[in-house]
């Protein structure tokens, strides 16, 4: 009997070992995208058609952590972690974009009718359509 019982324990225990090491990786993968969408802004802001992947990024990344909550029973600290620092930088990221689109990017295609046929011929020939 005292065998059984034994069994049921490990098991128990091994797929806690199993569900943190899960929460981490997610956690980790969250961080990772938040990591890629902070480093690649400075570069992709500037350009108005791709100016927002950065963000769409670092929200991949708290979407990542969200599942890997729901799924943890011990809140695991790299876990929270990432998703704090993805929704912030999804936020921060989403804003610099839509100010920078707003105030300079788009009164820019107004004026200059060649600016906005140049960067429609780019979105074209990068994202295919």
């Amino acid at each position: 009997m005292n065998a059984n019982a034994g069994s049921v324990s490990n098991r128990n225990e091994v797929e806690t070992a199993v569900d943190g090491r899960s929460a981490n990786a997610h956690g980790g993968v969250s961080l990772g995208l938040s990591a890629v969408g902070l480093v690649s802004a400075p570069f992709l802001l500037w350009i108005p058609v791709v100016g927002f992947l950065p963000g769409l990024l670092a929200g991949r990344g708290g979407v990542v952590a969200w599942r890997g909550l729901a799924g943890d029973q011990r809140r695991s600290p790299i876990l929270v972690a990432g998703l704090i620092a993805a929704l912030g930088l999804f936020a921060l990221l989403g804003a610099l974009a839509s100010v920078w689109y707003v105030m300079v990017a788009g009164p820019a295609m107004a004026d200059y009718p060649e600016l906005r046929e140049a960067l429609i011929e780019a979105r074209r020939r990068i994202l295919g359509f």
